[in-house]
């Protein structure tokens, strides 16, 4: 849409005015968004923390059990090459 008539800004044909009333701005309140940004991070890395110490246990309790079974497999892989 072209707006320069002989050189000169003109309005388009339709428009709308707005007041000044309409026009201001407000802020939204409640929780700032940094606050809420923090609230989720802690959230994550509680629960990614949480499932990497579980694995380390989990993994504890596979080698105390299994230690023997894969000494003995690693050396007869070893002796193979």
């Amino acid at each position: 849409m072209e707006m320069c008539y002989d050189g000169a800004l003109v309005m388009p044909k339709n428009y709308a005015v707005v007041s000044e009333e309409e026009m201001t701005y407000v802020d939204g309140g409640g929780i700032p968004t940094w606050l809420g940004g923090m609230v989720i991070d802690g959230i994550i890395t509680a629960i990614t923390g949480g499932f990497a110490i579980s694995g380390i246990y989990a993994m504890k309790k596979f080698l105390k059990q299994n230690s023997r079974k894969l000494v003995k497999n690693i050396s007869k892989q070893i002796m193979k090459m």
